[in-house]
């Protein structure tokens, strides 16, 4: 989705849509309260996937 729009163009219902889930009170908001805290947990999920990368390659910052 974020290849064909910018981020503030994406709507709950769009993504729930293209993942092909629940949007009301059920999928999606049983796990996130808004969009902006879907967002957050989906960049911590894989900054701490490229941290899982690069522990063993011993990377300084």
């Amino acid at each position: 989705m974020l290849q064909k729009q910018p981020q503030h163009m994406i709507t709950i219902q769009m993504l729930t849509k293209t993942a092909n889930i629940n949007r009301v009170r059920v999928t999606f908001y049983n796990h996130f309260q808004n969009l902006a805290q879907f967002h957050g947990q989906f960049i911590m999920h894989y900054i701490l996937e490229l941290y899982g990368f690069m522990k063993p390659l011993n990377y300084k910052t």
